[in-house]
């Protein structure tokens, strides 16, 4: 298995991605908190899998962002 380098870091900064849909925070002063319970990857140096949970928490502003 070739090594990891920098090309495979920067492979996906130019990736056309889509636009993220927002909308006007009503409510100020509040968190928000998105769970993505079985997050699963394989890593790319030693190809071992990986898992684990993501917590994405946040509190708005002006905008809330779709997550």
């Amino acid at each position: 298995m070739p090594d990891y380098t920098e090309e495979h870091a920067r492979a996906g900064i130019h990736a056309k991605l889509p636009a993220l849909e927002t909308w006007p925070n009503q409510f100020p002063g509040y968190i928000i908190t998105t769970r993505f319970p079985e997050y699963s990857s394989v890593c790319p140096k030693t190809s071992l899998p990986d898992f684990g949970t993501i917590t994405i928490q946040y509190m708005p502003k002006k905008d809330c962002i779709e997550l």
